[in-house]
Order: C-alpha cells, then structure tokens, then sequence
C-alpha cells in the first residue's frame, strides 16, 4: 500500500525501467532483459522470407493455369531439343546395331543367339524390337551403307562395319525429331505425375536447367525413352485407378527394356491392396500376355535363347564407363562381393521403408475413397521403388539418367525438406551427371545425393486421409514392397 500511495500521481520509476526494460534499475536482485542482437532479427527476418517463398512455391495452381503452364513448359524444352539437333553433333551409339538387328528379324531371323549388330549381340526384349522393327521400315534405313558415325569417327567402327561409310543427315534428322516428339510427350506424362502426386509446379523450370535428359532422347535417340514413357505412363494411370491400363504400359515398358521391372515390386502390394488376390491374379496374367504377345515369334522359335538373351540378369559392365561406382576400385566394382552387397542393400531398402510405412498404402478408407491422397500415395510409391533399384544399380550409364529424370521431382518435393534445400540437391545430381568422362569425384557426388533423397524420404511424414490440405508438403512416397506386403497383410 505504502508503495502505490507513492507511486500515485506520478509516473512510476518501476513501471519506466520495465517499458526500457532495465527492470534492475528499480528493482534490487531482478535480472535484466537483453536487447535482441541485430544479426538475430536479421536471421529471423530472413527465415520469415524464405518460409515465404517456400509458401508460394508450394502453392497450387489451378487445373488452367497449371495445363498454360505445362504447354510452355513443354514448348520449351521442344525448341531447345530442336536447337540442339540442328546445332550439336550427335552421339548416336547404338542405332545402328538396332537397325541391323531389326533388319535380320524383317528377314526372318527369330533365334535371338544369332541376331547381332556391330555393337553385340540383342540383348532387348521384343516390344523393343517391333519398335525397331517399324522404325527400320518407317525411316527406309539401309543397313548395309548407311550410319549415324560422323566421317571423324569411322574408324572406330568394329572390324566388317568399314563399309558403312555414308551418313543421311536429312533422314537422320527425322528420326530426331521422332525421338524429340517422345521427348514432349514424356514431358506431359511426367507434369501429370506432378499433379496427381502434388508436387510444387515451381519444379518444372528447375528441370530445364538442365541438358543431360533431353540430349538423351535427340542426340542419342535410345531405347530408354520408350521404355521410360510406357513406365511412367503406367505409374499415372496407377494413380489415377486405371489398374488394368497400368498393366498393360507398365509390361508394354518391361518389353522394351528390362529396367522397368524395377516398378513391379511396388505395383505388385498395391493391386494386393487394393484388388486383392484375384486382382494380382487377373493383372498379373494381363501383363503377361501382354509379354506372350510381343515376345510370341522369338518364343515359339527359340524360348530359352529369348529369354536368356532377353531377360539376363547376369551381364557384366565396364568400370570405365560406371557413372555411379566410379569412386570405387574396379577390383572391388567386378567382384562377387559388390555385386552381393548391391543386392542386399536394394532388398534391405525396401525391407525397411516397406515395414515402416506400407501400412498407410494399404490403408482401406483411403484405398476405398478413390480421393487424390490415394492416387498421390500410389505414385510416390511406384517412383520411389523405382528410384531404390537405380540407388542400387550395379552400373548406371549416362543414358540411364532417364531411368528417374523425370521423377525427381515427385521424390524430392515430397519429403519435410523445404524446396529450397531439395533443389539444390537436384540440380547438383545433374551436373554430376554431365561430366564426361565419369570421374571417381562427379560419381561419389551422385551417389550423395542419392542418400540425400533417399534419407529425406525415410524421414518423411505419414500421409492420413485428413492431410490432404497439407499438400506437397504432406509425406514421403509410402512404399508397399512384395517383402512388406507378404508379412503385413491381415
């Protein structure tokens, strides 16, 4: 009482010191409150900022301006791939040899022991061959003169190719401009991925930064690009619940080239959750047929050499050309042990994200509901068991890179990280992708941003039937693995 009758009527000394915030001035034993550092509002100010921007940069467009959006997006990377067609020289390895080959299958060479190019023998399944096939036809390519060698590097052709001597730019160039048109479609294939699976659109300038990818289908013009366009289609229409459609493009994918198989893990669980046993049984006896029909002249021919030649699972690789296992020995690189440890470690992989986080896969509101969180949690998971099988790839050559190009952005923009640390992750990947020839530096720089991604998918968070609102920045691809799958289901 004493001390506000003395306080009343003036201002009080207390009540001044607090407002300053020099409450020792007043009062005895009290602690004084320290101002704020300038670095630390700065720092505040900042992170405020790029909260901000990273706000923005999740925000979803609406379905016009999203489809404006991809159309430029698109119209770009044609007319970059046409200015490298016209501008670059190209590096076709292997047209050749897939026209040669082609060309004997047209003559009615069906045993796939004795059908050869000049850069070995066929190692590809049939569905790559009838591409081939109506390409040879198409194109009116001539075996027996022509190549895709400039005049500098003849030279190098293997011994009986010398008389090859005469390079058809004019037809060359429209094969180039088939292989771009499969460019563009991918493309779209791919931002259809981005929406189902709600992946920022600020993803889709980032890809352009690069060249790597587009060089690949233009200047290279291999058969990954088929194979990827009939994976990833397959992976939309998954997540659209167009399981039979998904079937039938995913096999479409494996007839073309056997990396494809990489997305079956995963596909398998997710039609046991969703279809069922008899639905595993109806789809998988679709995709079969669907590998019966393209492979049918090869394997009522010469079964065993089909599918030895085109399903091998035991090819060697050269260490000079291994852009991912460059840092390591190439004693180490050829020997059993590696080879082991790479599948240990790709079974452990999806052992271990299929126990943590297939439960919400498989999760029967979700499953049931048909809602986009569903279709989100079926893509993210084909890409991600994808992704996994190149992490540990025994050998990953530059036109590999298309194996998961396209995909990244699914598998970096669904993780807690913001995108401005996913980006950068991205974007160095790629560079390490362009350096030619591979260096021990550019191949451990790669495989460091593999476990990047692959430990900012670990730690992600659960996707729930109520996150919905949450966007791309709601869970990892929950992955549901055969391993997962045979031990979870009730």
């Amino acid at each position: 009482p004493s001390f506000s009758r003395t306080c009343r009527g003036h201002e009080c000394p207390a009540r001044r010191a607090r407002s300053q915030g020099h409450r020792s001035a007043w009062l005895p034993g009290a602690v004084a409150r320290p101002q704020a550092p300038a670095h630390a509002a700065m720092l505040a100010e900042l992170k405020g900022a790029a909260a901000g921007l990273d706000s923005a940069l999740r925000l979803r467009l609406s379905t016009p301006l999203y489809v404006a959006l991809v159309a430029a997006w698109v119209a770009f990377e044609v007319r970059s791939s046409m200015d490298a067609v016209g501008g670059a020289e190209s590096f076709i390895f292997d047209w050749d040899a897939y026209m040669e080959q082609a060309f004997m299958v047209e003559q009615g060479e069906t045993n796939y022991s004795l059908i050869r190019g000049d850069t070995g023998a066929l190692v590809y399944p049939g569905g790559h061959v009838a591409i081939h096939v109506a390409m040879r036809r198409g194109f009116d390519w001539n075996c027996a003169n022509w190549t895709t060698e400039h005049a500098h590097s003849l030279h190098t052709k293997p011994e009986g190719y010398a008389h090859r001597t005469h390079r058809p730019d004019e037809t060359i160039r429209r094969v180039q401009t088939l292989y771009v048109g499969v460019y563009a479609l991918s493309l779209a294939v791919a931002a259809g991925l981005y929406r189902v699976a709600g992946v920022s659109w600020a993803w889709l300038p980032l890809l352009s930064l690069g060249t790597r990818a587009r060089n690949i289908y233009g200047l290279g013009l291999f058969n990954d690009g088929w194979a990827m366009l009939f994976a990833h289609a397959g992976a939309l229409a998954a997540g659209l619940d167009w399981w039979g459609v998904a079937t039938v493009l995913l096999s479409a994918g494996v007839s073309v080239k056997m990396n494809v198989v990489l997305f079956l893990p995963a596909f398998g669980v997710l039609v046991l959750r969703r279809h069922g046993w008899r639905g595993v049984v109806w789809l998988g006896s679709l995709g079969a047929a669907v590998q019966a029909a393209v492979g049918l002249p090869f394997l009522l021919s010469a079964p065993k050499d089909y599918i030895a030649g085109a399903f091998n699972l035991g090819r060697l690789f050269t260490h000079r050309w291994s852009i991912n296992w460059q840092h390591v020995p190439e004693d180490v690189f050829g020997s059993e042990a590696f080879r082991t440890a790479l599948l240990v470690g790709h079974l452990a992989m999806l052992v271990g994200l299929g126990l943590s986080q297939w439960r919400l896969v498989g999760d029967t509101a979700a499953a049931k509901s048909g809602t986009s969180l569903q279709g989100a949690m079926v893509v993210r998971s084909l890409l991600l068991c994808n992704f996994v099988g190149v992490v540990f790839a025994r050998s990953l050559h530059y036109q590999f890179l298309v194996w998961y190009w396209a995909a990244l952005p699914v598998l970096a923009g669904s993780t807690r990280l913001p995108m401005l640390v996913m980006a950068p992750v991205v974007y160095y990947l790629e560079r390490a992708w362009n350096v030619h020839e591979p260096e021990p530096w550019s191949a451990a720089a790669i495989a460091a941003c593999h476990l990047i991604i692959l430990a900012a998918q670990a730690l992600a968070p659960k996707l729930r039937p109520d996150a919905m609102a949450a966007r791309s920045r709601v869970g990892a691809a929950l992955v549901a693995w055969v391993p997962a799958g045979v031990l979870g289901f009730k």
